[in-house]
């Protein structure tokens, strides 16, 4: 069974507390890099951004801070000789063990509370909308969300899913292509992107949230991914 106790045992000194770390912590390292590697067996598609947080915090200590080598981000087992280079190693090593984003299950339960919290927001599956799995806002979260949310806003792109979802469950034959073809109807002056209500109804017009879904659906290649993403699977 795999280390997990990150305390300094009483027994322990500085440095086979440090050696302790940096066996665990680089094995943690390797694990979150094989969930992102193809080639693993242990690949998995929905932890595309397995690297992106507490992975990316302990290669930036590692290869900036400690002059580490780039291409492969290890914790050298090796104690610095410094006491001071010492106790800051074993922080860094301390801080990347303690999150929660350097396990699978943790970036898991991250996902899925993520997930829930937005759900809840919008009343998903309370006859407002269409409730999205935890692996579809990973997918989504990893692969589009940050550039999305950086350009239009959260609260923006909260309200372009749920006026998405809402469409395609008030038009049994929603697409991408066909909000693709309402774009194009959108930017001639022809169509405007409403939220629809249960009953089919218009449910309010937002011109920043109008103009956000035309953006994406006009113009991207990918809308075909986004679209299964944001009513789900």
């Amino acid at each position: 069974m795999a280390e997990t106790n990150i305390n300094m045992r009483f027994d322990e000194t500085l440095e086979h507390y440090y050696r302790r770390l940096a066996k665990m912590a680089d094995q943690r390292m390797v694990r979150l890099e094989q969930l992102t590697d193809p080639k693993s067996d242990k690949y998995d598609a929905n932890y595309k951004g397995a690297k992106s947080w507490a992975y990316a915090r302990a290669s930036y200590d590692i290869t900036q801070k400690w002059g580490g080598d780039a291409s492969k981000p290890r914790f050298n087992t090796k104690p610095p000789a410094d006491k001071n280079a010492l106790k800051a190693k074993i922080n860094d090593m301390q801080e990347f063990l303690q999150a929660p984003t350097s396990t699978k299950s943790g970036i898991t339960a991250g996902y899925k509370k993520k997930a829930a919290q937005f759900n809840k927001s919008q009343g998903a599956g309370k006859g407002k909308g269409i409730a999205i799995n935890w692996e579809d806002w990973a997918t989504y979260l990893d692969r589009y969300g940050a550039k999305l949310y950086e350009d239009y806003g959260s609260v923006v792109m909260n309200r372009v899913i749920k006026t998405v979802q809402s469409m395609a469950q008030a038009d049994p034959d929603m697409s991408a292509e066909k909000l693709h073809h309402l774009a194009l109807m959108r930017k001639n002056g022809g169509y405007q992107f409403n939220y629809v209500k249960v009953d089919g109804t218009d449910g309010g017009y937002d011109k920043l949230v109008d103009k956000a879904i035309h953006d994406i659906f006009r113009k991207r290649k990918d809308i075909e991914d986004i679209y299964r993403l944001l009513v789900g699977r």
